[in-house]
């Protein structure tokens, strides 16, 4: 009886990618960490306030030293996250007034406008660590923004959730899609030299062929996995870091944002596999032969399709007018406060490229293959009755 080494191989990979899910499921189980109230603030005259985003590098997070309570709840870590501009340094003053004056308009001269531009300072500078010691001395509560806590303290369970997920799921999907190239790039080659077709594990003409039960495992379920953790993590990092998210707390209004962000993170994942069935479509017009309609996977073209896609949009956007459509989508979104939503968005719809591609091949095809219409001979044309 022959031995099905590829049967085996497909085994100890379903039992690697189970015990990487069962580290993460023993993660999120046993994880530490506390509670904690974050007060956001970006600019010395900004009042901090409660919210629920994340306060990640290069942003400063500043505890203080000991717990506070909110009303009859559980004592929580409170502590302040300095937002940082997009130079990843911390504003930390103003500067001297400027006065800039304004073109005419019908002959009228407007008054100058004075302004005062932000000072800032590198974070571990002692500019910014005075600063951020002096905010915090000065800060104090209200009582609305005390019973404001002590009402929605409850959602601080699922932020630090969502922000677990946010950290983990990434490892899982890296471990999980490395996992899945490993054995099935192992499995090409092996049968590429033993010359096993591909979705067998005999050559048609072996006895082990004559033999073969149907296939008891199968890995298919990896790639699956790597996509709902790819849109958990999608859901849980807009979540926990959205510029929408401020505000301290979930009523009504936030509930119905959130599901409008589940959807569109599933919608774009949608959008993705479908690039990648067009992608497969495309790679079996180019090349019949290798790549048929029955022998390849839509999860893994989808990602190769996306880092593909990725990759070309470099050069796209340095070089090309696309940049410049890029750059004004990307400020739109900032100002109106979506972040990188809409330009998430506006590289979605570029992985529908094959789509367009193929539509073109198969028309240029149906055009070369329309038979023309001989025209009339009036010579040969049958006799009138």
């Amino acid at each position: 009886m022959g031995v099905n080494f590829f049967e085996g191989g497909r085994r100890i990979t379903a039992i690697i990618a189970t015990l990487i899910l069962m580290g993460c499921a023993a993660w999120f189980a046993f994880e530490g960490g506390e509670d904690r109230v974050v007060l956001e603030t970006s600019a010395p005259d900004e009042r901090a306030s409660w919210t629920l985003r994340s306060c990640d590098y290069p942003d400063q997070w500043r505890p203080w030293s000991e717990k506070s309570n909110f009303g009859d709840n559980d004592p929580v870590r409170l502590g302040m996250c300095f937002r940082a501009n997009k130079d990843k340094k911390i504003v930390v003053g103003f500067g001297p007034e400027q006065q800039l004056q304004l073109d005419s308009f019908d002959g009228l001269r407007p008054p100058p406008v004075t302004y005062r531009q932000h000072v800032a300072a590198e974070a571990w500078s002692p500019e910014a660590e005075a600063y951020m010691r002096e905010q915090m001395n000065a800060f104090e509560f209200t009582s609305d923004e005390a019973r404001e806590i002590d009402k929605k303290q409850w959602t601080l369970r699922w932020s630090r959730f969502a922000q677990n997920v946010a950290t983990a799921a990434p490892w899982v999907m890296g471990l999980l899609f490395g996992l899945w190239i490993i054995s099935s790039g192992i499995g090409w080659i092996v049968r590429g030299f033993a010359g096993v077709p591909v979705r067998k594990d005999f050559r048609p003409d072996s006895e082990g062929a004559k033999r073969q039960v149907p296939q008891r495992v199968s890995t298919g379920w990896i790639m699956v996995t790597v996509y709902g953790f790819g849109i958990a993590w999608a859901i849980a990092y807009w979540s926990t870091s959205g510029s929408g998210n401020g505000g301290g707390g979930l009523d009504f209004g936030k509930i119905l944002l959130w599901l409008a962000k589940a959807v569109a993170v599933i919608a774009g994942f949608g959008i993705a596999g479908f690039g990648g069935y067009k992608f497969g479509q495309l790679l079996n017009i180019m090349f019949p032969k290798r790549f048929k309609a029955e022998n390849y996977d839509i999860l893994p073209l989808a990602f190769v399709n996306v880092v593909l896609t990725a990759v070309v949009s470099f050069p796209v956007n340095r070089f090309t007018f696309v940049g410049t459509w890029a750059d004004s989508i990307d400020k739109w979104s900032r100002a109106n406060g979506y972040a990188d939503g809409a330009s998430v968005a506006f590289f979605t719809l570029w992985l529908l490229w094959p789509w367009a591609v193929v539509a073109l091949v198969r028309e240029i095809r149906r055009l070369r293959s329309k038979p023309e219409s001989a025209p009339a001979d009036e010579e040969t044309a049958p006799p009138q009755g």
